[in-house]
């Protein structure tokens, strides 16, 4: 796996050991859990970092790479977002490889005095951590005399790229076994890099040691699905053994809002160590029956037939919603992505094949294109910009799905969509949207299926262009899905109230004119909807809304060529343009031609010169608000001699004026399209085997028409006069 490309990073901490002799180190190998969470017990010693004089830093590969101490998070390429420890304003220790990144990384932080523990036993020692993998390794090492350490690994489990799943998170060390009773304890944390360093970042706070009680048993979380379908459901919890004694036993009962159920379960014959998180379900189910909000709460208590010494964290509760039937939940994936960073040419072919592709009827793509790396992408927009604020993007690519959950675009599976798909929604959306001109209309109704009490619950809506080509940067990528156009009303979104009974539904109505966008094409649009709740994040559910389109009250550019001459000297092909309707808009000329050898021109009737023998295949792009495509395949036959239409065969029409019936030629496996002057559309029809044909315009007004005919080598646009 590779580094993804970030605007920004992780903070690490930075120091050096003061213990410059060779020590002797034992390690060991499994840490303890590292959930993080209110600490009960009142340590004995603590250290904030406010003060950097009480830690030393060294490293052993003789370089400049070191911990350093302050309020300054990580700065490098690849940086991620600062430790939102207890007391991080007061100063933090960091470790930031990815900006020091001058080769081998072996550092060390200790504290430069002794921590007398002589009067106090089964110590444990706790710290806040926020750290990104890479290829390195990180320990936090103690010691008696500050000679020999006992090295605990930490996150030796995560994958390259991986990330701490909360920030900060909660590591805890039993160093009984080490410090208990000892008048000269040393805690030293050490970031070691595999071979070359360059990886991300590691930063440590509020470092304590503590005694911990004997007997102390926490309910660590309520373990429900936030969504369920209304009838008996079991009640799942997952409990943390906290103190030295091992837990065999147990009593367990849960209360549902706030009435005690007396379903009092009794778990047997455990072993739960110091540090070890298990899960259970309890006994009895619950028979949830109307679609509203429930309050679960479970309570453990009677901890091996005693009393809990630290009674205050025996409880935890969650809110989950019923619903009455199952409703597909529609994943909204949305990728923050550019065309000048590498990793997303990666990434955007494999999870468009899994969500822009496929599985519509379950998920939705969203594609923002940023301005970094380097100039970034053509099709910014200050929109992108706030979304990127909205969720602190730091780096591209970046990856969420339902607003909660980051993922990995390069390693993005269809198992991974469906895990995110199988929960019962809370809701439902529909509607209409429709342009007319250059502004866009919609209609859309957000329909609960239980109660949703968030008060900050909006409606958002993101026009989306399926396919865009013109944003081309330098990863390689020539086109891409589902980009971000506009939002309504903007970024910020439409705020919804509260849902206070099943099927209730809020009806949003919206204009926006598109005209100052990066739109291509008018009919490659569709309007994506979700419903997010801005206190979490959380997006309860999207879905992709078909966009019509009045053409009658739109100018569409039409593009139509040809070629000057059958044979020029030096290979030179003329170009002749015979476009109509099109205009410059938003930086965009009103012609792009692509010859099909990488070359490109924006003149209106380009001349181009050929190197090689081969057929190529034109494109003619005539722009405004509606886009229109010509091409053409040509063959060079000889360079410096000529070039060669690949058909000899010339499409005809007549008679031109016409009474109506209008006569074609040599017209076999073709589309006629018969536009009015405008650009709207009146005709259309597909001709297959047939080299001569008619159409019937005798049912139209008088006046001029363009007819377009598209055939697998060209396509032709000839202008008519209709008199009857």
């Amino acid at each position: 796996m590779k580094k993804n490309l970030l605007l920004t990073l992780s903070f690490l901490l930075i120091g050096s050991l003061v213990f410059a002799q060779k020590t002797n180190v034992t390690f060991v190998p499994k840490t303890i859990n590292k959930k993080q969470s209110t600490r009960e017990i009142t340590p004995f010693w603590t250290d904030d970092f406010s003060d950097a004089n009480t830690w030393g830093t060294s490293n052993n590969v003789g370089n400049s790479d070191n911990w350093t101490i302050g309020v300054a998070g990580p700065s490098g390429d690849y940086k991620i977002d600062p430790i939102n420890s207890t007391s991080h304003d007061n100063g933090f220790a960091l470790f930031d490889s990815d900006k020091l990144c001058s080769g081998k990384q072996n550092a060390y932080l200790t504290t430069k005095n002794a921590i007398d523990c002589s009067s106090h036993s089964n110590i444990v020692l706790s710290f806040e951590s926020f750290y990104r993998k890479y290829k390195d390794s990180i320990f936090v090492e103690v010691s008696n005399n500050g000679t020999d350490w006992t090295s605990f690994r930490i996150h030796e489990e995560y994958e390259a790229n991986e990330t701490d799943p909360s920030n900060p998170t909660t590591e805890k060390f039993l160093i009984s076994s080490i410090a208990d009773g000892q008048s000269t304890v040393y805690i030293r944390f050490h970031f070691k890099s595999k071979s070359t360093g360059c990886d991300y970042s590691w930063q440590v706070d509020d470092v304590q040691l503590s005694e911990l009680p004997t007997t102390d048993l926490s309910v660590n979380s309520v373990i429900m699905p936030s969504v369920i379908i209304k009838g008996n459901a079991n009640i799942n919890f997952s409990i943390k053994n906290n103190g030295i004694d091992t837990v065999k036993n147990f009593n367990v009962k849960y209360v549902i809002n706030d009435t005690d159920t007396s379903l009092t379960d009794t778990i047997k014959n455990q072993e739960i160590t110091f540090g070890t998180i298990a899960t259970y379900t309890h006994s009895i189910a619950y028979n949830f029956t109307n679609p509203e909000i429930y309050k679960i709460k479970t309570i453990i208590f009677n901890i091996n037939a005693n009393a809990d010494e630290v009674e205050s964290n025996n409880t935890d509760s969650t809110n989950i919603q019923v619903v009455n039937s199952f409703v597909q939940k529609k994943a909204l994936h949305e990728v923050f992505t550019a065309s000048t960073c590498p990793p997303c040419a990666t990434a955007n072919p494999i999870l468009d094949g899994v969500v822009y592709q496929n599985n519509e009827n379950k998920a939705t793509l969203v594609k923002y294109q940023v301005n970094w790396p380097g100039s970034g992408d053509p099709y910014y927009i200050t929109t992108t910009g706030t979304r990127v604020a909205y969720y602190n993007v730091t780096g591209v690519p970046t990856f969420k799905v339902n607003g909660i959950i980051t993922e990995d675009g390069a390693s993005y599976t269809q198992a991974k969509l469906n895990s995110h798909t199988t929960q019962t929604a809370n809701s439902e959306i529909s509607g209409t949207a429709s342009v007319t001109g250059t502004t866009i209309s919609l209609d859309v109704d957000f329909t609960s299926k239980t109660q949703i009490i968030d008060s900050k619950l909006i409606a958002r809506f993101a026009v989306i262009e399926i396919k865009t080509i013109d944003n081309k940067g330098t990863n390689g990528e020539t086109k891409f899905h589902n980009v971000m156009m506009s939002m309504l009303p903007d970024a910020e979104g439409y705020s919804l109230t509260e849902f206070t009974v099943a099927d209730q539904v809020q009806n949003v109505k919206l204009n926006k004119d598109l005209k100052n966008t990066f739109i291509e094409g008018c009919t490659d649009l569709r309007l994506v909807a979700w419903i997010q709740n801005d206190s979490t994040k959380e997006v309860y559910q999207s879905a992709y809304i078909p966009i019509t389109f009045n053409t009658g009250s739109m100018t569409t550019a039409i593009a139509d060529f040809d070629t000057i001459g059958d044979i020029t000297e030096n290979s030179k092909v003329l170009f002749n343009n015979k476009s109509s309707n099109a205009e410059a808009y938003q930086g965009v000329p009103k012609y792009k031609w692509t010859f099909g050898d990488g070359k490109t021109s924006t003149d209106e009737n380009p001349t181009h010169t050929y190197r090689t023998n081969k057929t190529y295949k034109i494109y003619l792009y005539a722009h405004n608000f509606c886009r229109d495509t010509a091409f053409m395949n040509v063959t060079i036959t000889e360079v410096g001699v000529g070039i060669n239409k690949v058909s000899n065969k010339e499409i005809t029409l007549y008679p031109n004026p016409s009474n109506g019936i209008l006569y074609i030629a040599n017209a076999e496996e073709t589309k006629i399209s018969v536009y009015d002057i405008t650009g709207k559309l009146i005709y259309q029809k597909n001709e297959n085997n047939t080299e001569f044909t008619n159409i019937n315009l005798s049912s139209f007004e008088n006046g001029q028409y363009l007819v377009r005919i598209t055939s697998k080598n060209k396509s032709y646009t000839h202008k008519i006069l209709l008199i009857k």
